[in-house]
C-alpha cells in the first residue's frame, strides 16, 4: 500500500474469526454490525461494529502471518487501498477494539466516546497460498490488509501491552 499523510494510531496483525476481522466499540458485544466487503453496500450507516471480510484463518497459517490492520486518523485516502466502507461508527464506550472479544491478538484504542466517520480500505500483499506439498498455488479468499481511516483528528491512542498476560487459577501465567 502507498504513502499517506495521516497519523498512524495502530499497526497490528489480527487473527480473523473464520474470514472476518471485527472492528467494534468494545461494548457492542457482537450484537449489531455491518459486513464490510467490496461487493456489498453499507455506506452511510451508523453502526457499533464492522465485520470486515478478509482472508481466512487457514490461509493465514499457510501464509505465515495474520491479517495486517492499520488505524489512521486524518483525511488523506491516497494509498490506503480499495474503499469498501464509508460510514459512521458509534464508539459509545470510548474504546475501539480490533478483533473480537475472544481474540488473543485483539488490540484496543482508547479515546473520547463519540460517533466517528470511518472509511475502511482493503488491499492484499498476499495473492496466493500453497497447500502442503502441492506445487499448485491457490488465490486467497479475501484481503490480507485492512486500513481503517478515522476521519479528521481524533484523540484515540493504542493501549500498549494489551492483550496482557493474566494469572490462571493456580497462579500460573496464561496467555488468555
Amino acid at each position: 500500500m502507498g504513502v499517506t499523510t495521516n497519523k498512524l494510531l495502530c499497526d497490528s496483525e489480527i487473527a480473523p474469526d473464520g474470514s472476518v476481522v471485527v472492528i467494534e466499540d468494545v461494548g457492542a458485544n457482537g450484537l449489531s454490525g455491518v459486513i464490510v466487503h467490496p461487493e456489498l453496500g453499507g455506506d452511510g450507516v451508523v453502526t457499533r461494529a464492522l465485520w470486515v471480510h478478509t482472508m481466512n484463518v487457514h490461509e493465514c497459517d499457510l501464509a505465515g502471518r495474520l491479517v495486517r490492520v492499520r488505524v489512521y486518523s486524518g483525511a488523506d485516502t491516497r494509498g490506503l487501498g480499495v474503499r469498501a466502507f464509508d460510514g459512521q461508527v458509534d464508539i459509545a464506550t470510548g474504546v475501539l477494539a480490533l478483533g473480537d472479544r475472544h481474540n488473543r491478538t485483539r488490540q484496543l484504542l482508547f479515546g473520547t466516546p463519540q460517533v466517528v466517520r470511518v472509511s475502511v480500505f482493503l488491499g492484499s500483499d498476499i495473492e496466493t497460498v500453497q497447500f502442503g506439498d502441492s506445487e499448485s498455488r491457490y488465490p486467497v479468499s479475501g484481503p490480507s490488509e485492512v486500513n481503517v481511516l478515522l476521519h479528521e483528528e481524533t484523540d484515540f491512542v493504542q493501549a500498549f501491552g494489551y492483550p496482557m498476560r493474566r494469572r490462571g487459577r493456580r497462579g500460573r501465567v496464561s496467555a488468555c
